[in-house]
């Protein structure tokens, strides 16, 4: 048989409830049944209520805190990495590629990235400034836009300053395409790329835009 309840038991049950505690801390503290402390604590008047709408509401508040505390965390995190390839866009980089009769691996030392790579390093920022804002938007809406703004504008300088080619090359790596935007007499197949290519385009022609360092047209001067 169970001990009695007493009034050392009754003052535990108020004390602690008053600090709080929900009925199984209670239990616990006082090393008696769940079913006991409830007993108890309706034998008050007014009864003593263990409302478990307010333990669920604290609850949900904290995981709430936690997540934002967490979002921002991963918000600081994408910034971070935005500055990061951000500063890439005027770095010196190596550039290679398989070319040549005997297709082989070469590379070559830029004083910057392709227009093209500029490019895809604006997109990359862009899309991780962005993430960025929609978990810890900016205060003012105007800011994101100006980001996106400024970005946009950025991306159009190059491209038109790059004569707008998006020719990356052909797939067997051993060809690829004169690098112009006009008509350039060159065949397709005449414009390979080099083991030590030169540093702008020698294309008889006169035509080629020296726009890939990678790049020189074999093709002689004479039609």
């Amino acid at each position: 048989m169970g001990r009695p309840i007493d009034d050392h038991d009754r003052e535990q049950v108020r004390r602690l409830h008053a600090a709080g505690k929900s009925r199984n801390e209670i239990a616990k503290a006082i090393k008696r049944s769940p079913s006991t402390v409830s007993k108890i604590a309706a034998a008050f008047e007014p009864p003593l209520t263990f409302d478990r709408a307010a333990e669920v509401a604290v609850a949900t508040e904290v995981r709430r805190a936690d997540l934002a505390a967490r979002r921002s965390a991963l918000a600081l995190t994408l910034q971070r990495d935005a500055e990061q390839l951000r500063a890439q866009l005027w770095e010196p980089c190596t550039i290679g590629a398989f070319g040549g009769r005997d297709n082989v691996w070469s590379e070559t030392h830029l004083e910057r990235p392709t227009f093209q790579d500029q490019r895809a390093i604006l997109a990359a920022t862009g899309t991780a400034i962005d993430r960025s804002l929609k978990l810890a938007p900016a205060e003012g809406a105007e800011g994101v836009e100006q980001v996106r703004s400024m970005l946009g504008t950025l991306g159009e300088a190059l491209t038109h300053a790059a004569g707008d080619d998006t020719d990356d090359g052909s797939a067997d790596g051993g060809v690829s395409r004169c690098s112009t935007s006009t008509a350039c007499p060159c065949p397709v197949s005449s414009c390979a790329a080099l083991a030590k290519p030169p540093a702008v385009s020698t294309c008889g022609t006169g035509q080629c835009a020296p726009e890939r360092p990678l790049r020189a047209c074999s093709r002689s001067s004479s039609p």
